[in-house]
């Protein structure tokens, strides 16, 4: 038997192979770089965010969420409007070619998975859970 932090050390391990082998760019759409994936994820959760909240989230520098959004906007993926109740604050959300980009990329994984699982979904809820947690429980307190 695995000792648990043995056992914590292989899920981590996996979880990253896995990654790997999922990634945006095997199922068609062009790489972004780990802050730029992290900024549209979080601009696309929460439509109308601003770039200072989006930091703050991220647990990134202003400066770097500066550039992301940049270059999301550069490839059509976000966009920055003015807040009509205050014109010197900006507002970020995602566009629809980025909504069509990720919900081909989850109907891509969702076939891609259920394949590698061999059909048999009954422990995914559970498992979505637990790594939902996990996830939780590593993001910067706000």
């Amino acid at each position: 038997m695995v000792s648990q932090p043995m056992e914590l050390g292989a899920l981590a391990d996996v979880i990253l192979r896995i990654a790997r082998s999922i990634e945006p760019h095997r199922f068609g759409l062009d790489p972004l770089t780990d802050t730029e994936s992290a900024v549209l994820q979080w601009v696309d959760r929460h439509p109308g965010t601003s770039p200072s909240a989006t930091a703050a989230a991220t647990a990134l520098h202003k400066s770097n969420v500066s550039v992301a959004l940049k270059s999301l906007e550069a490839h059509g993926l976000v966009e920055r409007t003015r807040d009509p109740q205050d014109a010197r604050l900006v507002r970020v959300s995602t566009t629809t070619q980025a909504r069509q980009n990720i919900d081909h990329l989850y109907r891509e994984w969702s076939a891609c998975l259920t394949e590698a699982l061999g059909g048999d979904l009954a422990d995914v809820g559970e498992t979505l859970a637990t790594l939902t947690r996990i996830e939780k429980g590593l993001r910067p307190a706000n």
